[in-house]
């Protein structure tokens, strides 16, 4: 049986609602709601997620069947080609990499936003700290997807590379 409870404290900034063993959500005065995972055997609870007026932050994996992005031309203006693709592709580092508050340690891979920031201003965001949510400190995020038509662009880019090699090739054998 699920015990429902509410924290009316003397503190007005903030409130909370939830079960026992299960959900709770929690508002504060800074337009941040939290839904956080009480474990059954204990009273501590764990961020899960945090929504404000702007982000949904996960504190855990997402799994999803299937995600679309809004692409219409009814909602874009300024519309400029992408240049100079595979000039920034080649400055782009991948890594492998731990995170920090993982405690199985599990290998990842990625880019750091920091450096991307250098390259590709446009798909850096700055966020609330999903595993620290009651503090102001943000983190830099990557629009990842957001990188794919840099990606499709250098391609672009790099086979009219390989089809002037071609053709200059034809031309000396030729010869």
């Amino acid at each position: 049986m699920a015990r429902l409870f509410a924290d009316t404290s003397a503190d007005t900034s903030s409130s909370t609602v939830g079960l026992y063993g299960g959900l709770v959500m929690r508002s504060n005065a800074s337009d941040r709601s939290v839904i956080e995972f009480v474990n059954n055997n204990s009273s501590q609870r764990q961020n899960f997620i945090s929504v404000t007026n702007t982000n949904a932050l996960f504190n855990a994996d997402i799994t999803a069947y299937s995600t679309t992005i809004t692409s219409d031309i009814k909602i874009k203006e300024n519309i400029k080609d992408l240049d100079n693709s595979l000039k920034k592709i080649l400055c782009i580092r991948g890594v492998t990499y731990n995170r920090k508050n993982d405690e199985n340690k599990k290998t990842h891979i990625g880019v750091i936003a920091q450096e991307i920031e250098k390259i590709l201003p446009e798909v850096i965001s700055e966020s609330d700290d999903p595993t620290d949510i009651t503090s102001e400190n943000k983190i830099k995020t990557v629009a990842y997807t957001e990188i794919i038509p840099v990606l499709i662009e250098a391609i672009k880019e790099q086979h009219k590379i390989i089809e002037d090699l071609k053709a200059r090739i034809e031309i000396l054998e030729k010869n």
